[in-house]
């Protein structure tokens, strides 16, 4: 397994703050799910109040191990010619991602809950219709989420890879709002929650974003 580009920029840089290895540690709990999973091909991992998302992917060895080892079962099921509803959910989800460059014929999606409160999801995709089937509560334990509110085959298209390439772009935009927070605490000598409260309540009355007023602020401090 191995992380996507944009998911090992920024591991890396919040790990300067961290005193775990963050990429090892997202590699090292992708293999655990592969161990669970064995035609895991890839992990996403997403922090809701954060709006970043971390993701493995197979490597195109393990691509083309796990295609190796299940194409003689779909030649087979193909050469039974089996008669099938055409409105068939089953056979509609291996049509729609038998061409996907990941292979990703199932996910399963878990929330990850801390205090009480929802701070993530974890989805693990598989070249297989029924990796999963059986698996539900393990996958759960060793991502440490929670298996009754599973959802099955939320995101075949592999969205989640798209949205982990912004990972770095949306640090850029947390390290901006820090400094514009850092400013307005300066300027208005208030602590960083007032100072944040502020920056918020200013983008909400002049209908920009958080980041966009954190610029403006940034800008003024320039002049």
């Amino acid at each position: 397994m191995k992380l996507v580009p944009e998911t090992r920029d920024a591991l890396v840089r919040l790990g300067e703050t961290s005193e775990k290895d963050l990429v090892a540690a997202m590699v090292e709990a992708a293999e655990i799910l592969r161990a669970v999973v064995p035609s895991c091909v890839g992990v996403s991992y997403s922090l809701l109040d954060e709006h970043l998302t971390f993701t493995v992917v197979a490597t195109r060895r393990e691509t083309d191990e796990l295609e190796a080892l299940r194409r003689p079962q779909e030649e087979r099921r193909q050469g039974r010619a089996p008669v099938v509803d055409v409105l068939d959910e089953q056979l509609w989800r291996e049509q729609s991602t038998v061409a996907a460059e990941h292979g990703v014929r199932s996910t399963l999606t878990v929330p990850v809950v801390a205090n009480g409160a929802l701070v993530g999801t974890v989805s693990v995709y598989a070249g297989e219709p029924a990796a999963f089937d059986g698996r539900e509560e393990r996958v759960a334990d060793a991502v440490g989420g929670s298996a009754t509110d599973r959802t099955a085959n939320a995101d075949l298209a592999f969205r989640s890879l798209q949205e982990a390439s912004s990972a770095p772009a949306r640090l850029d935009e947390r390290q901006t709002i820090d400094r514009a927070v850092g400013a307005i605490g300066s300027s208005e000598r208030v602590p960083v929650d007032a100072a944040r409260r502020m920056l918020v309540e200013d983008a909400e009355r002049t209908g920009i974003t958080a980041v966009q007023a954190a610029r403006t602020v940034l800008r003024s401090q320039e002049r």
